[in-house]
């Protein structure tokens, strides 16, 4: 951690933070460090100073509680420190979790203090870590290392990995709404729903469950953000989640593509797998138009035209199909493949000039142009 924390305003959206965040995130100053003093610097307008220095001043006004609530939380913040190696076994959990604010609200409650054997165990179930119950040690494994690298909690990276291993076995790792049952089909997705949600997401429930896929209960809503999401399109219904799906979605699949890159062994290369995925975030396009929109001057509306106009679904259609497209396509498309064929035309080869560099002695009254005597 830093020995010193600087925290720009404190509104959010043009609203108050919460004091005990702000507190939370001045917590972070000195943390981990041997020095006994950290500095903290709070910077916002005059107008919220005065108001501030009470909040902070008076304990009543906050309550900072721990949210080392469960074995599943305590994994999450515990795998990191496997990954560096500040936590390898009993001992050393110890040391680290001496110094949480955890150990002192059990302490004061009078409550039980985690296991560390019962927390180990939960990591080596889900693949993030390897845990020898004999000689008590414990070490990242490649998914605790995803974990740990792009924070994302073990088991999401675990349902991840299993979910794209059975699109995998099924063969269904080009379908659409397959893609939103990946990514969406995790153990921490548990959002509230209602019926216009359920009824929203119907047509993607029923695309999945026809293909022998399992949807876990409270997923549907982020279901069908994601589903929206990948396809370009709002949700017709309230879906606070959806936003952040949406400035989520790009960390999300850069773990998906180190998962696949640790998993290569089992799945070979899926690499046009992820490119389809990342090309679906970038333009909001269902699957089959990947193809299309990378090529140079074809955007969403056209690779839409071209395919379901013309059922152009590659470089190789449009190249066979160029002179028809001349005649039939609208003005945009012509406009769209007019850009393409310029970026595809190569420049003739122009003849090399050899140039001389040999100095020209030329000759002037009495002395030459180095100034030497004649």
């Amino acid at each position: 951690m830093a020995d010193r924390v600087i925290v720009l305003d404190v509104r959010r959206a043009n609203e108050q933070i919460k004091p005990r965040d702000v507190l939370q995130m001045c917590g972070r100053a000195g943390r981990m460090h041997s020095q006994e003093d950290a500095d903290v610097h709070l910077v916002m307008c005059h107008d919220d100073m005065v108001r501030w220095k009470k909040l902070i001043s008076d304990p009543s006004a906050y309550e900072i509680k721990s949210n080392f609530n469960d074995v599943s939380t305590f994994s999450f913040h515990v795998i990191s420190q496997i990954v560096r190696g500040d936590i390898y076994d009993a001992e050393s959990f110890a040391s680290w979790y001496n110094l949480t604010l955890d150990r002192f609200q059990r302490e004061k409650r009078g409550e039980k203090i985690p296991s560390f054997d019962e927390i180990a165990k939960e990591l080596h179930e889900t693949g993030s870590a390897s845990y020898d119950e004999k000689s008590g040690k414990i070490e990242a494994k490649p998914l605790g290392k995803i974990c740990a690298a792009y924070y994302f909690s073990p088991y999401d990276v675990r349902d991840w990995f299993t979910n794209i291993n059975r699109l995998h076995k099924k063969d269904l790792l080009w379908n659409d709404s397959c893609h939103a049952w990946a990514l969406s089909n995790i153990k921490s997705a548990q959002e509230w729903e209602n019926d216009l949600i359920r009824s929203n997401c119907a047509g993607v429930t029923e695309q999945i469950e026809s293909r022998g896929l399992k949807i876990r209960k409270g997923v549907l809503a982020r279901l069908l953000a994601t589903d929206c999401v990948l396809n370009g399109r709002r949700p017709r219904c309230d879906l606070p989640i959806f936003y952040s799906v949406k400035n989520d979605m790009s960390r999300i699949l850069m773990a998906i593509e180190a998962i696949c890159s640790v998993s290569v062994r089992i799945w070979g290369d899926l690499s046009e797998f992820i490119e389809t995925l990342r090309l679906r975030n970038q333009y909001g396009i269902p699957g089959k138009l990947g193809k299309l929109v990378q090529l140079h001057g074809i955007g969403k509306a056209t690779a839409v035209a071209l395919y379901d106009g013309f059922e152009i679904k590659s470089e190789k259609d449009i190249l066979e199909r160029m002179d028809e497209l001349k005649e039939d396509a609208p003005a945009s498309i012509k406009r769209a493949l007019t850009k393409y064929r310029k970026s595809k035309e190569i420049e003739p080869s122009k003849e090399k000039v050899k140039v001389s560099y040999r100095a020209h002695r030329r000759i002037s009254r009495g002395a030459d142009e180095y100034g030497d005597d004649e």
